[in-house]
């Protein structure tokens, strides 16, 4: 999961440690390792320890991949899926474009996956609100919304994300 100490990046952690699986974290807020090895992540690592190298396809590493980072890491991740693994891109915080290949997708049957939530269907939307509501609810969810602000409060919160000052997810009260 990259972006790890951010709002879905913590609730990614958390829901996959809870189904069991052995979650590496990206951050490039090592200062918030605890926070993130406390939601279940078995390594907390930064971008710069992956050594993604820049072959074409790379030693096969990771089952698949949560980012919410895209840009460069995103196309270096791609290199070292393992055969048939998913690569959800869900966010843009390293940047739009992205360079890479379609090794990864020929030769291991990698799927690079879009969210699309402006689109889902409501029947679909009800389905995944519903898991997020109850198998999948992180447990230490008060945790991870580190931040409740009025709409009106707002543009600070905008500037601090993009200087990269916050963690967590901000709840906004639209009352």
């Amino acid at each position: 999961v990259t972006g790890a100490s951010g709002g879905v990046g913590s609730f990614a952690v958390s829901m996959f440690a809870s189904k069991g699986y052995e979650v590496i974290a990206v951050t490039g807020k090592q200062s918030r390792s605890d926070f993130i090895k406390s939601l279940g992540a078995t390594e907390v690592i930064s971008p710069d320890d992956l050594n993604l190298g820049v072959r074409p396809l790379e030693k096969a590493r990771y089952g698949g991949v949560v980012d919410n980072v895209g840009g460069e890491l995103l196309g270096g991740l791609l290199r070292h899926i393992e055969l048939w693994g998913n690569v959800a891109s869900v966010g843009v915080a390293g940047g739009a474009p992205f360079d890479a290949t379609v090794f990864p997708m020929i030769l291991r049957g990698v799927s690079l996956l879009g969210i699309s939530s402006a689109n889902c269907p409501m029947e679909l939307r009800r389905i995944i609100w519903d898991r997020l509501s109850n198998d999948l609810m992180p447990e230490s969810i008060e945790n991870i919304v580190a931040n409740e602000v009025s709409l009106s409060e707002i543009e600070p919160v905008f500037h601090e994300m993009l200087e990269r000052k916050t963690v967590g997810r901000t709840l906004v009260r639209l009352q």
